[in-house]
């Protein structure tokens, strides 16, 4: 292979991984806003939608942590549609932790948790032994071991 095919190689890679810059001003501006600590960060178009890939520190917990994977959609308008963050097992609210340790998960630095937030709406959903729990903010629990396909 010579100089100019890995020279051309690296740049059409570097090209795929930055699509950020074919994201509207609005969403990348709305997008620094909402996550200025964002670590990482990889855009996609989807559709109409833009799906932005990045790290954040776990905002909900009082524990140190490694940084945590996260996922936001934004629309052209640079509206948030989603936001979906993975969160330690510490950072739920006491009654899901009371809940989830009476099933016999007591794992308590897992990340097996995750916050999803809509537009007024905010949840946390667990995926442990093939079956989802999701917890509201208030550590009610809306869904009960609810069998899933895990890939």
């Amino acid at each position: 292979m010579n100089i100019k095919t890995v020279f051309f190689s690296i740049l059409m890679l570097y090209s795929l991984n930055n699509l950020g810059a074919q994201a509207p001003e609005v969403v990348r501006k709305n997008f620094k806003l909402a996550f200025p600590k964002a670590l990482d960060v990889e855009w996609e178009k989807e559709d109409d939608s833009y799906l932005v890939e990045f790290e954040l520190k776990d905002t909900f917990s009082k524990i140190k942590s490694d940084d945590l994977d996260a996922i936001a959609e934004y629309n052209s308008k640079g509206e948030m549609l989603q936001f979906m963050q993975e969160i330690n097992m510490l950072s739920l609210p006491m009654n899901a932790q009371k809940k989830m340790q009476a099933y016999g998960f007591n794992s308590a630095k897992s990340k097996c948790s995750r916050l999803w937030s809509k537009p007024n709406i905010t949840e946390f959903w667990i995926l442990w032994n093939e079956k989802k729990y999701v917890f509201d903010m208030e550590g009610q629990e809306i869904l009960t071991g609810s069998r899933i396909e895990m890939d």
